[in-house]
């Protein structure tokens, strides 16, 4: 078994983990468009157990039965 491919494949995946949790710099928000802001906040809402409806027009989440 190759000890170090392994940990190099484990290790990638962890820094994937957490950069995607990562909420972006401000900077990187204020450049997105706006599906691309859309999505970036559907994503934030999610990650807090929100369960996002639409995100055009209007950004809709549900949590605990309330919107």
């Amino acid at each position: 078994m190759n000890f170090a491919a392994a940990a190099d494949e484990l290790h990638r995946q962890e820094l994937a983990r957490l950069d995607a949790t990562m909420t972006p710099r401000i900077e990187v928000l204020r450049s997105m468009t706006g599906d691309g802001l859309g999505d970036e906040l559907a994503g934030m809402f999610e990650r807090l157990d929100h369960a996002v409806i639409t995100t055009r027009p209007e950004l809709v989440t549900v949590k605990a039965g309330r919107k």
